[in-house]
């Protein structure tokens, strides 16, 4: 069971920095 959550939130660790860097790259002024 603990292997499963920390899984998951290894999954939305992923998600969060894909979605933080998105956000900080369109954000950039060019």
């Amino acid at each position: 069971m603990a292997r499963e959550i920390t899984v998951i939130i290894m999954e939305i660790t992923k998600i969060k920095n894909k979605f933080t860097k998105a956000i900080v790259n369109w954000k950039k002024p060019w």
